[in-house]
């Protein structure tokens, strides 16, 4: 099934690119969740959240998110993954 995500894509930084990636992490322990689109989509709802790193992501409610601590909210990201050259 096709999501429509982007993947392997690549993102201009000030120096070179940075690999585009989508994941998924929970918004309690912050903890990375394998498998999240099979878990997490269809998104029903959610709100925009700005991340640590100064991005927007899509936080949803969803029983049983985190595997690791049991938590519910996970936020869906799409970012440039490599060292941030700028502040």
């Amino acid at each position: 099934m096709a999501t429509g995500w982007p993947l392997g894509r690549t993102a201009p930084e000030k120096k070179g690119a940075a690999p585009v990636v989508s994941f998924a992490v929970c918004s309690d322990c912050g903890a990375d969740i394998d498998s999240w689109r099979e878990r997490l989509l269809p998104i029903k709802g959610g709100s925009l959240v700005v991340t640590e790193r100064g991005e927007l992501a899509v936080r949803v409610e969803h029983n049983g998110a985190c595997d690791k601590c049991g938590g519910g909210r996970a936020e869906s990201r799409v970012e440039a993954r490599g060292p941030r050259l700028w502040s």
